[in-house]
């Protein structure tokens, strides 16, 4: 990435798909504003305690209002100094901090001071200045910094809206190390909409209506809201809920009561002295069926938030998982039920399933459901860290322990998760080696980091998710049996997607995550009975992909037919045998595939980034199937 921003100054082009579009945009707005990437800006322009209290002062209400949900989300993340959350206000300054402790990396401490302003023109290419100039989600890593002094952080950062549609301030998520998890990006979202949910329903003088295509969404940050004025007249809306009614959910015009809903509606929803916080279906003036309800007073409904944390969390975790719901099909609900009791009573867990069938979900869902909900889970993929490098990762180490360790040593996976929830994703590939330094760990409850002497105390609930069959792995000599007994507690299936009963609700779960701003997709009849015919041997996670591209090949059409269908999966649906296309009958099944990213690339205009969000996979892997696929 350094080699390609030396090539983008000296000649302002870089080989396509090598960076993406909004980090080229905002190198080139950086170096024309005069920065150069040798710059050191962090302790030259750090702000004074008077600017710092008058800057504060200026914007109380953002932090008033930020400062409870951007808590949440920092304790959500895993336990460790090297994480901050940032509430960042319009104009670009950091008004509100959580996690900037003095443990922190000296780097963080000193990049995102109270006060200090992260715009382009100030520290250059950031997330947060590029969320700020493009209005939309970004993320930047390493050397996508323009600064090189800021080349060890990643951050992500979303925008937030007020009532009136212009951005009011943007939340960073910020720490040293080598990437970002899709699922925390996710939770960083949720947490802005849960801030633009909260300015709406302070609005002074308003009536606020929570609306929702599903019941279950009500009383989270997925649901829309309508601010009536005292008349009852006219309406503001926030995104969500001109989505569910099929408004331009880029407009933030007032909009007519009359648009909405027929008069007979409101007055149910208005006048019916039981109809507070009660939810009740209503129609639209297109006809379409939505669940309303009156909000709560905001005072009650701060107050609520601070006293059921644990239930919000899982109603996120439950609605917005890749494979959840969690409480449409019989067996994923009992799953869900017997493991929270299970992690409660302090009984290590083992989730069996098929490749894609939502079990690091699930373990999260677990998690937030159980005792433990306020405290860490710590995720490992045993199959994903290096060997030479597991022993550092799960113990940690000591200064000094070895070259290229950070000053100070670091805290290790297993202490990160210390009071809270250790999720040891396909443990089934774990070395033989390491298996017996984590069955000591099990077994003694204390840890020694990597070049320590003293032995350090943990306490944390178990969970281990695995693909293969571990009894057998045992039998075949590949998996300790001793560690085996150790963590099969209580072993749990997660049914693959071709024996669950909610196929439908996922459809529709998935249909409403990719229209976010596009309109609402639905499926023809004729897709969804191939859809509930076919096998997903790749489960939930194929099935969330194979929604995401068709509503991208669908284009500006909102019903999705089998022509819209990626071509990988019309094979295997049969559905390229017309009589009238021979050559898609003899055509490879690797010219389909190419076919089928040719097809997304055109659709979102060559954006490689974008068109590897469609097809669910990196943008690295979208390029090596470029290469391997194309046409020579």
């Amino acid at each position: 990435m350094r080699r390609s921003l030396e090539q983008f100054l000296d000649s302002q082009t870089v080989p396509d798909g090598a960076v993406p579009t909004t980090v080229l945009n905002s190198w080139a707005r950086t170096s024309q504003l005069g920065l150069r990437p040798t710059d050191s800006v962090i302790a030259t322009s750090a702000p004074g305690r008077s600017d710092t209290r008058r800057i504060l002062e200026q914007h109380r209400y953002l932090v008033d209002i930020a400062r409870l949900p951007i808590e949440e989300l920092h304790k959500s993340l895993p336990s460790s100094p090297d994480w901050v959350v940032l509430c960042i206000s319009a104009d670009g300054m950091i008004v509100h901090g959580v996690g900037c402790q003095l443990g922190a990396p000296k780097i963080l401490q000193a990049a995102l001071q109270l006060g200090r302003s992260v715009r382009e023109a100030d520290i250059g290419t950031s997330a947060a200045g590029c969320a700020l100039a493009e209005r939309s989600c970004q993320t930047v890593a390493g050397g996508e910094h323009y600064l090189h002094e800021l080349s060890s952080l990643v951050c992500a950062a979303v925008p937030f809206h007020s009532p009136d549609g212009t951005v009011a301030g943007v939340l960073d998520m910020t720490h040293v190390g080598a990437g970002l998890d899709v699922w925390a990006v996710d939770m960083l979202r949720w947490t802005a909409r849960r801030i633009e949910n909260d300015m709406m329903r302070k609005l002074s003088g308003r009536t606020i209506i929570c609306l929702n295509p599903d019941p279950h969404l009500a009383g989270t940050a997925h649901e829309g809201l309508i601010a009536l004025d005292e008349s009852t007249q006219t309406c503001l809306l926030n995104a969500r809920a001109r989505h569910f009614l099929g408004l331009d959910t880029r407009g933030h015009e007032a909009v007519p009561a009359e648009r909405l809903f027929e008069s007979a509606e409101w007055k149910r929803l208005l006048l019916d002295p039981g109809a507070a916080n009660q939810i009740r279906s209503v129609r639209d003036t297109r006809g379409f069926l939505l669940y309303a309800s009156q909000s709560q007073a905001p005072t009650t409904k701060v107050a609520a938030s601070r006293g059921s944390v644990p239930r919000e969390r899982h109603n996120f975790h439950n609605e917005d998982g890749m494979g959840l719901p969690l409480d449409k099909d019989p067996k994923i609900a009992e799953v869900l039920k017997t493991g929270i009791r299970a992690v409660d009573k302090g009984v290590p867990l083992i989730l069996e399933g098929e490749s894609g069938t939502g079990k690091e979900v699930m373990a999260k869902a677990i998690h937030l459901g159980s005792t433990r909900a306020d405290k860490p889970l710590v995720a490992i993929n045993c199959a994903a860290i290096p060997e030479g490098l597991i022993e550092a990762e799960l113990f940690g180490y000591v200064d000094g322990a070895f070259t290229g360790g950070r000053r100070g040593g670091s805290a290790g996976k297993i202490a990160q998760a210390d009071g809270g929830t250790l999720f040891l994703d396909e443990i089934g590939d774990m070395p033989l080696v390491l298996q017996t330094r984590l069955l000591r760990v099990l077994q003694e409850r204390q840890i020694t980091p990597v070049g320590g002497l003293h032995p350090i105390p943990v306490e944390f609930a178990l969970i281990c998710a695995t693909h293969r069959n571990l009894s057998q792995a045992v039998e075949q000599g590949k998996f300790r049996n001793d560690l085996f007994y150790r963590i099969n507690g209580l072993l749990l299936r997660l049914p693959p997607l071709r024996e669950r009963h909610d196929l439908k609700d996922l459809v529709q779960r998935f249909l409403l995550e990719c229209s976010e701003g596009n309109g609402a997709f639905e499926l023809e009849d004729d897709v969804f009975a191939l859809f509930a015919s076919y096998s997903w041997p790749g489960n939930i996670r194929q099935l969330r992909n194979a929604i995401c591209a068709s509503a991208v090949l669908a284009g500006d059409r909102a019903r999705i037919s089998t022509a819209d269908l990626p071509e990988t999966l019309k094979r295997e649906l049969n559905l390229t045998g017309d009589a009238n296309d021979d050559q898609v009958i003899d055509k490879p099944l690797a010219m389909a595939e190419f076919e089928t990213i040719r097809r997304v690339l055109e659709s979102v205009d060559g954006n490689v980034t974008r068109a590897a969000q469609a097809l669910g996979i990196s943008r690295s892997t979208l390029h090596k199937r470029l290469r391997a696929l194309s046409p020579r």
